[in-house]
């Protein structure tokens, strides 16, 4: 009910109440210092306020489109907003999880890549740190951890302890997606491969020991295949 439609019914039952007391004042039934052409005076104004206050539209709204003056058909603005949401959502990537796991595609990086802690001090980097681009960083207490090109650390003469091959996972997954990475993971750790996990915006990385990166591309490839009864198997789990 709209505000005006309470305002228009409060003022009609006063001009009621005022008419039956006056009425109530001319045949003596109630006795009150008031004269009646007063009582009827005030029900008139009542009525005449409230007439002046237009009732609330009950036609019925149109549920998918509205004519403009133009005769053109516009969508309703709650609608638009919703698919504006659907659509942003939808652009931020995959949670489904058979989705993720059938259309992963693990593309292999050309690169071997290592981590280094660089130190805080940019007058303290070798000549050829200073003209790197690292794959991936990430500010830590100890220090700045890079993930570069082997060939970056070797020109560098830094130390470093594991070479690492990449894995891009091509589909684009959610950063809120649940049970993808720990599919993953898991199917690795049963191989006793280990794997370094980077999330970025559109999609996860893994670094493996470049000796293993043969089996993990294959256990990477069968989890692929095997995504919709994998996802199944977890629902039912």
């Amino acid at each position: 009910m709209q505000i005006l439609d309470i305002v228009r019914g409060a003022l009609n039952g006063a001009g009621v109440t005022a008419l039956l007391l006056g009425a109530l004042r001319i045949l003596d039934i109630w006795q009150a210092p008031v004269e009646p052409w007063i009582l009827l005076a005030v029900a008139g104004a009542f009525f005449v306020a409230g007439a002046f206050i237009p009732a609330q539209d009950t036609r019925p709204a149109e549920s998918n489109e509205t004519m403009g003056d133009a005769g053109e058909s516009s969508s309703d603005p709650l609608a638009e907003s919703l698919a504006q949401a659907a659509e942003a959502l939808s652009s931020r990537g995959t949670s489904d999880l058979g989705t993720l796991l059938s259309d992963m595609g693990p593309v292999l990086l050309d690169d071997e890549f290592v981590y280094l802690t660089v130190p805080d001090d940019p007058e303290e980097w070798p000549d050829a740190l200073t003209q790197a681009e690292p794959i991936g960083t990430f500010r830590e207490e100890e220090g700045e951890s890079w993930i570069v090109a082997r060939s970056v650390a070797d020109e560098a003469e830094m130390t470093y302890d594991v070479v690492f091959r990449g894995i891009t996972l091509s589909v684009h997954s959610s950063l809120t997606a649940i049970g993808f990475l720990a599919v993953l993971t898991f199917a690795l750790s049963e191989q006793g491969i280990a794997v370094n996990v980077v999330s970025a915006t559109y999609h996860d990385h893994l670094f493996v020991p470049k000796e293993r990166v043969r089996e993990t591309m294959a256990v990477l490839k069968g989890l692929q295949a095997g995504g919709s009864e994998i996802q199944k198997d977890v629902e039912q789990a």
